[in-house]
């Protein structure tokens, strides 16, 4: 509920771009990133319909990577990937944990 509030704050702020003098609209959405990434939790396993939807919009990235490292990305393909293998360990922070989340090695 906190969090929906919020990204409707942003994308209000977001809205009204012009409106604001830049250093105000920065710092709004800074504040509002930063809110919205507060927590330390892992995310649920993606489901199988939710893959599938979301693996057509990756299917030229992927050719490119296997074109790029001359590797098979073949697994990421698979609807039941993330079923049929652990989730990986968690060490230190991550995620939601850090400052910014699209730059998670600065503070």
């Amino acid at each position: 509920m906190v969090n929906a509030a919020l990204h409707k704050a942003l994308q209000g702020i977001e809205s009204i771009s012009g409106m604001a003098p830049l250093p105000v609209q920065r710092a709004a959405s800074s504040l509002g990133v930063k809110l919205l990434q507060r927590e330390q939790r892992t995310r649920p396993a993606l489901t199988i319909k939710e893959r599938c939807l979301l693996l057509p919009h990756y299917y030229e990235d992927l050719v490119i990577l296997e074109k790029e490292t001359g590797r098979s990305f073949a697994h990421w393909r698979d609807p039941e990937n993330s079923r049929t293998r652990r989730a990986l360990d968690i060490d230190g922070r991550f995620g939601t944990g850090f400052t910014s989340i699209d730059r998670p090695g600065r503070r």
